[in-house]
């Protein structure tokens, strides 16, 4: 009934079997199985698996030895991600690092925790990185399309940062809900909680600013415009985006676009590359403002119904703009 629960007596996953302790869960419905985000410890250097035992940490080769070591002298990267999978919530695949912290990424940084979800057609999810220099906390978005090979994206940019340090509430120790966002009008809600004190510390640090002068845990909510995760963006010079080879399902093109300041317009080509008659850019009637749901329209047409089941390529024309987005979807009946 979902207010009444058993606990089991055998543990899916075991901290001592290199498992940490930030596992979320995802429910992967386009599959139609279930998948863990686990923290696991490798070190940086050799990407040998580090495992807590009762004699202290240890490094575990390719043929299951331990050799005892000191983590901290030897400044070894411990916390990473790793992913696996059940067909039926009991039975779990080994936990597969998901992605390594490399050259790219600050010698203070570490991999704390992470979510994911179904989103359209495709996963997302949001990663702590942990700071190992400052204590704090902030997120980068994560992508997939199979919902097994992660990406980190946008070039690693701070998707939801951390709050000002001894300022902010939530500038110390955070975590996103394991849920997807909810949809709420035209904007995603992200829940997540945070501390203002920095991980590790056995006391809070109390802000420096009135009248807020105290400690602790706190739920907040971060707000998005729907699809809002990235977008490409356009100043006074043109930019142009052409699609991959799609076949387009519903006759009616949307975009999720800010042209408050500019315009967007459209054209659809064949697999070859030529533009199909009555759908080029200068038969696109211009895309002005600033909406999620913007229905693109030709002067002498405003269905795409005869191209469903043939494979086109969109291109996108605009300037000073953002676009988030863009889908197929029947026409609205009145």
């Amino acid at each position: 009934d979902g207010l009444h629960w058993t606990e089991s007596p055998t543990p899916l996953f075991k901290f001592v079997e290199s498992i940490g302790d930030t596992v979320y869960l995802m429910h992967d419905t386009i599959r139609r199985r279930y998948v863990a985000f686990v923290k696991i410890f490798l070190d940086g250097d050799s990407k040998m698996r580090i495992q807590a035992t009762k004699d202290g940490w240890c490094r575990v080769d390719p043929q299951g030895n331990f050799h005892l070591v000191d983590a901290q002298a030897e400044n070894l990267r411990l916390r990473q991600r790793a992913i696996a999978f059940s067909e039926d919530f009991v039975t779990w695949s080994t936990p597969e690092l998901m992605f390594p912290i490399d050259e790219q990424d600050p010698p203070d940084v570490e991999h704390y925790k992470n979510n994911g979800f179904v989103y359209e057609s495709m996963y997302l999810g949001l990663l702590s990185i942990y700071h190992l220099s400052t204590g704090c906390q902030d997120f980068q978005l994560i992508s997939s399309h199979d919902g097994e090979h992660w990406d980190r994206a946008a070039d690693r940019a701070v998707f939801l940062p951390s709050g000002r340090p001894y300022r902010d509430w939530d500038f110390g120790t955070a975590s996103v809900a394991g849920s997807p966002p909810i949809l709420i009008g035209d904007e995603l809600w992200f829940y997540y909680d945070a501390q203002w004190n920095l991980h590790g510390q056995n006391s809070p640090n109390r802000y420096t600013a009135e009248p807020r002068g105290v400690a602790g845990y706190a739920i907040g909510l971060a707000k998005l415009r729907r699809d809002g995760f990235v977008s490409l963006d356009a100043g006074a010079e043109e930019a142009m985006v052409e699609t991959k080879p799609l076949i387009l399902e519903g006759d009616e093109l949307k975009i999720n676009a800010d042209c408050t300041h500019g315009e967007l317009r459209a054209e659809v080509v064949d697999a070859s590359g030529d533009v199909l008659a009555g759908l080029s850019r200068e038969d696109c009637i211009p895309v002005t403002g600033d909406s999620v749901g913007h229905a693109v329209q030709w002067q002498k047409t405003q269905s795409l119904s005869e191209l469903q089941r043939r494979e086109v390529r969109l291109r996108f024309y605009w300037q000073n703009g953002a676009l988030y987005s863009f889908w197929c979807e029947p026409t609205a009946v009145d």
